[in-house]
């Protein structure tokens, strides 16, 4: 877990460094990872009710994959 920490973190920083208005620090790291969180329980919560349908489902994984 704490190799995905630290890759998630590198990724982040030289995201960071990309973008003129986005500074790092910590508390970006969590925001982002707390807001990954939600969003795959917010799938997962979904998933068990069926409201997503398949096409929705692969968009937001692709999402998911393209922010990493």
């Amino acid at each position: 877990m704490t190799n995905n920490l630290a890759k998630i973190a590198k990724d982040l920083r030289a995201f960071a460094k990309r973008c003129k208005d986005v500074h790092y620090s910590d508390s970006l790291l969590i925001s982002f990872i707390l807001s990954g969180i939600l969003s795959l329980a917010s799938i997962s919560f979904s998933d068990t009710f069926d409201n997503l349908s398949d096409s929705q489902k692969e968009a937001a994984m692709e999402s998911i994959s393209e922010m990493r």
